[in-house]
């Protein structure tokens, strides 16, 4: 009770017209693609907030460990195809997700981690890191290592962020690359080499080379290690034609996720919970070999209502 002739003091802003307060409710949404559209359609208010260009970087980085499984990425005719996994209304809209490249004939993907993309230019030997989310993009020329008169092979590469960005740093754009590779020589022990560059400086370390043998580097395909074994045909429904045919296509390592794909479906499976979800095979990916899992903070729809696409695809998938 205020004393008499003292002026009271004002009341405090109820939580939800803090700006500073509700900004920071609003990034505990959960990562689903859907969340921050919702959020939108709540009033004019919540929908400048989550629209801001800040708060949907601090969201990202907020939330990029736990990113969900959007889809996975596989190499066509015409350049790289995204098949969305997730269910309405977080199913990613197809032929969101391109690359623009002219010669797409001669670009091969090496790993999908982090929210990016690594390509390989086969013949100008050069690496694209690509984020499907932002369109951001970077062109490395590989080291001079790769570059021998001999001639030298990249079997493999991956990407990944700085761990400090992947727990919630602020430096989003900081990321590693790591290639390995081998000379062509095969009457003399095979070398291997391995090189890591860094977007901080913008520079290859020093390469690492070792004999090894010719059979120890698989060129862009997985090696696979026995870690645990899964009767498929007690968890999957599968038919009798399916049964001997299930094959291991991908796996999204941060996730705990595997593709199997049979004849003509796809399941995705959840090791630590055993869920699963199937789909059919899509013509456009019937010959691809090997599925590249792509997880992401994806906040499509931030468009709703000011011309742009996406919002209304996303709640009506």
């Amino acid at each position: 009770m205020a004393r008499r002739g003292c002026p009271s003091s004002p009341a405090p802003a109820p939580p939800l017209d803090n700006d500073d307060i509700l900004s920071e409710i609003l990034l505990r949404l959960p990562p689903a693609p859907s969340s921050l559209p919702r959020a939108s359609l709540v009033c004019t208010h919540w929908r400048r907030l989550v629209t801001n260009p800040a708060f949907l970087r601090r969201f990202r980085t907020r939330h990029r460990r736990a990113a969900p499984l959007l889809g996975f990425f596989t190499e066509g005719l015409r350049g790289l195809l995204f098949t969305p996994t997730l269910e309405p209304p977080n199913r990613v809209p197809r032929g969101c997700f391109t690359l623009q490249l002219d010669d797409v004939g001669e670009w091969r993907i090496l790993s999908c981690r982090h929210g990016l993309v690594l390509l390989l230019h086969l013949l100008q030997l050069q690496v694209l890191v690509w984020d499907p989310v932002t369109g951001d993009q970077r062109r490395i020329a590989v080291p001079r290592n790769f570059r021998t008169g001999e001639g030298t092979i990249i079997n493999n590469g991956a990407v990944l962020r700085a761990a400090g960005d992947v727990h919630g740093g602020s430096q989003s754009s900081t990321f590693q690359v790591v290639l390995v590779g081998n000379n062509q020589g095969f009457t003399r022990p095979l070398v291997t080499f391995v090189c890591v560059y860094s977007s901080e400086n913008g520079e290859w370390r020093d390469p690492i080379s070792i004999a090894c043998p010719l059979t120890s580097v698989t060129r862009y395909i997985p090696g696979w290690v026995l870690g645990k074994t899964i009767q498929l045909d007690n968890l999957l429904p599968l038919s009798s034609t399916e049964a001997s045919y299930p094959r291991i296509y991908g796996f999204a390592e941060d996730d705990k996720v595997f593709l199997i794909r049979t004849t003509d479906r796809i399941f995705t499976i959840q090791l630590e919970s055993m869920k699963f979800v199937q789909f059919k095979i899509c013509s456009a990916i019937l010959y691809s070999s090997i599925f590249y899992p792509f997880s992401s903070v994806y906040t499509t729809g931030m468009g709703l209502g000011d011309g742009h696409e996406g919002a209304e695809l996303l709640f009506n998938a």
